[in-house]
C-alpha cells in the first residue's frame, strides 16, 4: 500500500514465549515440570474467567447426522468435529438422540447413536486415561487420526493444574485409594472408590507429598513406589463452579426428543430450550 511505513520490531519488548522456550522439560519429584529450572505454567490458567459459572449449557443432536458419512473415516471425522465444537463453546452436556428405526424397542441402541457416543466419549476422555477407561472397539479404529481435543481438563504430564481427572488403580478399606493422574507420581486419597472408576481430584495450587500405603502399592503394581501426591476427591462440577473453567462434557443417549427433556439430569429440568435447524432439515417424529 502506498504511503505505508514498515514497522520495526521493538527491541526493548521481550517475548513472553521466549522465557519458557529452550530445553527439554524435566519432571520434578513433586510432579512439576521444569524448563531451565522454572516450573511449567498451565497454558489454560490464563484463560480462567474471573467469575464463577453456575449455569450449564446442553446440546442435543440426532444420531442420524452420522448416516451421511460414506466411510468410517469420514464418520469419525464428523464426530470429532462435533466434540471439538462442544469444547470450543463450553458445552456441559451432549445428548445423542437415537432416531433410528425401531429405537427404544427392548432398550436397544441404534448403530449410529452408539457410534457417535463412543467417539464423543473417546474425545472427551483425557489421553492418559483412555487405555484404562475405553476398551478397544471397531467403531474407534479411526479415532487415532483425530487431533487431540486439548480441553482444559486434558492436562499434560509436563503441566501442573489444581484439578486433574484420575482413574482409581487400587482401593482398600482404611487405606483409601491410589489413583493415576497422568503424572510421574500417583495420587492418594482417603476415600475408598472402586477400582477403574473415573474421578476428579483436587491437588491444590502446589504439590503436597504423601506416602502410598504398602497394601495399595502392591495391589496397584507400583513396583515398590511409596511416594505420591496428596489429593482430595471433589465433584466434577467444582472446577466450573469455583474457578469458572470448562471441565468437559457429560454424555447420554436419549430414545427420542421426549426422553431428552424428561430425563434431564439437572434439578428442575432445562429452564431455557431452543431448536435450531437448517432450511433443508428433514423433520422426524421423535
Amino acid at each position: 500500500m502506498a504511503g505505508s511505513k514498515e514497522r520495526r520490531p521493538d527491541k526493548k519488548r521481550k517475548s513472553t514465549a521466549a522465557a519458557h522456550s529452550g530445553g527439554d522439560p524435566v519432571t520434578l519429584a513433586n510432579g512439576h515440570c521444569a524448563t531451565d529450572g522454572a516450573p511449567s505454567v498451565w497454558p489454560h490458567s490464563s484463560f480462567w474467567p474471573k467469575r464463577r459459572r453456575k449455569q450449564t449449557i446442553s446440546v442435543a443432536l440426532a444420531a442420524s447426522v452420522i448416516d451421511v458419512a460414506q466411510t468410517l473415516e469420514l464418520a469419525t471425522f464428523l464426530a470429532g468435529q462435533i466434540a471439538r465444537t462442544a469444547a470450543i463453546f463450553n458445552i456441559d452436556e451432549v445428548v445423542v438422540i437415537d432416531d433410528s428405526e425401531g429405537s427404544g424397542v427392548d432398550s436397544k441402541v441404534g448403530e449410529s447413536a452408539a457410534f457417535l457416543a463412543r467417539v464423543l466419549q473417546f474425545m472427551e476422555t483425557p489421553q492418559y486415561l483412555r487405555k484404562a477407561l475405553i476398551p478397544m472397539h471397531k467403531s474407534l479404529r479411526a479415532a487415532g487420526l483425530l487431533a487431540p481435543l486439548d480441553a482444559p481438563h486434558h492436562v499434560r504430564a509436563t503441566e501442573w493444574c489444581p484439578y486433574r481427572e484420575a482413574v482409581v488403580l487400587a482401593c482398600s478399606e482404611g487405606s483409601g485409594s491410589v489413583c493415576d493422574v497422568g503424572l510421574s507420581q500417583h495420587a492418594v486419597i482417603t476415600d475408598t472408590v472402586p477400582e477403574g472408576q473415573r474421578i476428579t481430584l483436587e491437588l491444590g495450587e502446589a504439590a503436597t507429598a504423601a506416602s502410598i500405603p504398602a497394601d495399595l502399592a502392591k495391589r496397584a503394581n507400583l513396583g515398590g513406589a511409596t511416594e505420591g501426591l496428596q489429593g482430595r476427591l471433589v465433584d466434577p462440577v467444582q472446577p466450573r463452579k469455583r474457578k469458572g473453567v470448562y471441565w468437559g462434557y457429560t454424555l447420554r443417549i436419549a430414545q427420542g426428543l421426549h426422553a431428552t427433556l424428561a430425563q434431564c439430569p439437572y434439578e428442575g429440568g432445562y429452564d431455557l430450550k431452543g431448536r435450531a435447524a437448517g432450511p433443508y432439515a428433514q423433520r422426524r417424529h421423535c
